[in-house]
C-alpha cells in the first residue's frame, strides 16, 4: 500500500508539470499597433470581431496581447522583441512600421505574421506577391485607388487645379501613396503641392503653409497626419478649403468628405486570416486580402460652413456605393 501511495504521488507530481488540455488549446495572439487614431483603432476593433465570429474570443478560448507604441518607433521595436520572447501563436502588425518591427524580431522563427492596414506589402518587401505571399507572412492591404479618387474629386470639384497633400515621407506607405496620387492627378492636369509633416506637432503649420496655394486638401492614409486631424482641419475650414479624405474617420473630425474602404472591414478580414492560421493553415497559402467596397461619408455641417451649392450633394451620391451622412461634427 505504501509503495502504491508513493507511485500515485510521483505520478501526480509529474502530471502537474504539464499544462492541462484546456490550457494547451488556448491560442496567444500578439498585436502591435503603431499609434492610436480612429482609423487604426477601428482596424483593431474589426480584428477582434473577426476573430470572435470565427470562434476565438479573448479570455475565453484565446488570449489577445495588445500593445500600442503611440507613434514611437523605439517603443515599437521593444514591443516586437517582447512578443518574440513570449512565443505567441500568431503576431499581428497594424500598420507598415509595426509589421516591419515584428518581421525583424521574429526573423528565423516559424511564428506566422499577419499585417493589417498596409498599402503596399510587396513594395515593403513583406510578401513576394499578393496571390502567393511566400514565407510565414500574409495579411490585408488598404486599397489605394488613386484613379477613382481623381474621378470623384473632379466630379465634386470641377474647377480644382491644385490640391495639397500633408504627409510624413518617412512612412513608406505614405511615400508610395503620394507618388501614385501625384501621377494620377497629373494625368487630369491637376497639380499637387506637398507639405511635409515630420511629427504631429508640425501638422498645423504645414496646413497653414498651404493656405492660398491650393483649392483642396487631399488626405492620404498617413499615420502621423491622421493623429493630428483636430489640429489642422479647423485651419482648412476657416479658410474655406474643402478636405477630401480616403479614410472615413477624417469626416468625424471636420473633413468635408471621404471615399474609403471601411477600416473596420480591413480589421475584420485580418481577424479571419488569423483564425485560419490558428486552425492550421499555412500563411504562404493565404493570399493577401484587399477589400474593395467603397463608401462615401459626408459632413453636412462642413457643407454649410463652406457654403457649397445644392448641386454638390447630388454629385456626392452618384455612384461608388453607399453614402453615410454626418449631420454634426463630434
Amino acid at each position: 500500500m505504501l509503495k502504491l501511495r508513493h507511485f500515485l504521488f510521483f505520478a501526480a507530481s509529474i502530471f502537474a508539470t504539464f499544462p492541462s488540455s484546456v490550457e494547451a488549446r488556448i491560442a496567444k495572439i500578439a498585436v502591435s499597433q503603431i499609434v492610436s487614431h480612429p482609423s487604426l483603432d477601428q482596424v483593431y476593433a474589426g480584428l477582434r470581431q473577426g476573430l470572435a465570429d470565427e470562434g476565438y474570443v479573448d479570455q475565453q478560448n484565446c488570449e489577445i496581447l495588445y500593445e500600442n507604441s503611440q507613434g514611437r518607433m523605439p517603443v515599437a521595436v521593444q514591443i516586437a522583441q517582447k512578443f518574440a520572447s513570449e512565443d505567441p501563436s500568431v503576431v499581428v502588425g497594424i500598420s507598415t512600421p509595426s509589421t516591419q518591427t515584428l518581421m525583424n524580431a521574429f526573423k528565423g522563427k516559424s511564428t506566422p505574421i499577419v499585417f493589417a492596414s498596409v498599402t503596399d506589402p510587396v513594395a515593403s518587401h513583406f510578401v513576394e506577391s499578393l496571390e502567393h505571399p511566400g514565407g510565414n507572412i500574409t495579411g490585408t492591404k488598404n486599397p489605394f485607388l488613386a484613379k477613382k479618387y481623381v474621378l470623384k474629386v473632379r466630379q465634386l470639384f470641377p474647377n480644382v487645379n491644385k490640391i495639397g497633400v500633408l504627409l510624413n515621407l518617412s512612412e513608406s506607405n505614405s511615400a508610395a501613396m503620394f507618388a501614385e496620387l501625384k501621377d494620377a492627378f497629373a494625368e487630369d492636369n491637376i497639380s499637387v503641392v506637398e507639405a511635409p509633416v515630420a511629427s504631429v506637432v508640425d501638422a498645423k503649420a504645414a496646413a497653414e503653409s498651404l493656405v492660398g496655394k491650393i483649392d483642396l486638401l487631399f488626405l492620404i492614409q498617413d499615420n502621423t497626419v491622421a493623429s493630428a486631424l483636430s489640429s489642422f482641419l479647423p485651419v482648412m475650414n476657416r479658410n474655406k478649403i474643402p478636405t477630401f479624405a480616403c479614410f472615413g474617420e477624417a469626416v468625424d473630425q471636420g473633413a468635408l468628405v471621404a471615399m474609403y474602404v471601411s477600416e473596420f472591414t480591413i480589421g475584420y478580414e485580418t481577424g479571419k486570416i488569423v483564425a485560419q492560421l490558428l486552425k492550421g493553415k499555412n500563411p504562404q497559402d493565404i493570399a493577401v486580402v484587399s477589400p474593395q467596397k467603397m463608401e462615401i461619408k459626408l459632413n453636412h455641417e462642413v457643407v454649410t460652413l463652406l457654403q457649397l451649392p445644392d448641386a454638390f450633394l447630388s454629385q456626392v451620391q452618384k455612384n461608388n456605393g453607399s453614402v453615410i451622412f454626418k449631420n454634426e461634427m463630434e
